[in-house]
């Protein structure tokens, strides 16, 4: 008998996302959720695995039965990590927004199989096909990284764009199954405001007449429009959509950080959007590397006071890989500048007791700080300098100019 009570309430390892989601990748590794991207991946599309099969692999059987007994997996290793740096984690919303499908829980066979295959929450990454150079990503996930990552030596092969799969319409059939049943469904990438398979998609839905499916999205909101198509004509159709907007910081620290972005465009795009589609969610999904982690505080107050985003729409990421983004390489004096303004900015800003505002928010913010002091890797700084400097060189940019508080991190 399965104890449903001390599952959701006690246990350490509980998730819906084996029980409810497909997540399929650039290179087609699959996935129960985007949070669990390690080598432990379920299937994979790309040598010929279907979604169906990897819902029942053995890496998928047996991660349902230790999230029953209690064992900790490695695909899970994310959410453990955030939790145990005193924030909440993925499946802490997973086990919120699917507990209806908890039938499904008991459905389990003894050896992890789940026999129904109709996920009501997909998450297929189509292509890499990007209009960013994101300073912290790579020619998996950008094709605009392509020319950059061929100066700087770092390509393995010479294909610019990335599929999951060979054949994209068998990839698509297996798709046009899933939207009857399907609740939710998150784009990503690469940039999904660029992809035609996301519009394609939309209008899937808009055609089986599912205006009630909940959308979500990574995206960097920098192009509203695709092929004389507005996203935001789309997005009134929809009863939910909810913009996690890739933004690292302001102005022209922003711009730097995410080499493709303008910040006035930004900033009139989320005009726009409350023009339209006021009715929609909009929050920052923010990556916190050595560039931008002392700005943060000053970012999400700009946020909340120029009405940008309402109180409580960040979510902090730090950024692990590569090392030489990881703030654990900082040198003590930069952390403890870090320290001391976090605590003021939590003491002073971020005041009252109402958990999505507030608390949830404070938790977001010491949870960069644990992460930060947990270890003192600055033995990686090298590694920064080298980069930031070849990086500028390509692009002809200048880190010190645009970071002077930063400047000794290269001297």
């Amino acid at each position: 008998m399965i104890d449903k009570d001390f599952l959701l309430k006690k246990s350490k390892t509980f998730c819906m996302a084996p029980w409810v989601e497909v997540h399929v990748t650039t290179i087609g590794r699959v996935f129960p959720c985007c949070a669990a991207e390690t080598d432990e991946y379920i299937g994979d599309i790309s040598i010929g695995d279907t979604l169906e099969e990897s819902w029942n692999s053995e890496r998928a059987k047996k991660l349902r039965l230790d999230i029953l007994q209690e064992n900790k997996n490695p695909l899970c290793i994310d959410c453990y990590t955030y939790e145990n740096l005193g924030r909440n984690s993925e499946r802490d919303w997973y086990n919120i927004d699917f507990l209806k499908y908890w039938d499904r829980v008991e459905m389990t066979k003894d050896d992890g199989e789940l026999e129904i295959f109709d996920p009501p929450f997909i998450d297929i990454r189509f292509s890499n096909v990007c209009n960013f150079r994101c300073r912290i990503c790579s020619p998996q996930y950008s094709t605009a990284w392509y020319k950059d990552a061929k100066k700087l030596g770092q390509l393995t092969d010479e294909k610019k764009i990335i599929t999951p799969t060979e054949n994209p319409q068998e990839l698509w059939e297996q798709v046009e199954t899933l939207i009857p049943t399907i609740e939710r469904i998150h784009f990503a990438g690469g940039e999904p405001l660029v992809m035609e398979e996301h519009y394609r998609i939309l209008k899937m839905l808009l055609d089986a007449g599912k205006t009630d499916v909940k959308i979500t999205y990574n995206t960097n909101f920098a192009d509203l429009t695709f092929k004389g198509e507005s996203v935001l004509d789309y997005w009134k159709e929809f009863k939910q959509v909810n913009v996690g907007a890739s933004l690292d910081g302001m102005g022209k620290r922003g711009d730097y950080m995410r080499k493709g972005q303008d910040w006035n465009k930004i900033v009139e795009n989320r005009k726009l959007m409350k023009k339209i589609c006021g009715q929609h969610n909009f929050h920052i999904v923010c990556s916190v590397s050595m560039m931008n982690v002392l700005h943060i505080p000053d970012f999400y107050r700009w946020g909340v006071d120029t009405e940008f985003i309402s109180p409580g729409n960040i979510s902090l990421y730090y950024v692990a890989y590569p090392y030489l983004w990881d703030i654990k390489a900082l040198p003590v004096d930069k952390k403890q500048e870090i320290l001391d303004k976090y605590n003021a900015f939590i003491e002073e800003y971020l005041r009252g007791d109402e958990y999505y505002q507030s608390i949830r928010v404070k938790e977001h913010f010491r949870a960069i700080l644990n992460y930060m002091l947990e270890e003192d890797r600055k033995d990686d700084l090298k590694n920064f300098k080298q980069y930031i400097l070849s990086l500028d060189k390509i692009r002809n940019e200048n880190f010190k100019e645009v970071f002077p508080e930063l400047s000794d991190l290269i001297e």
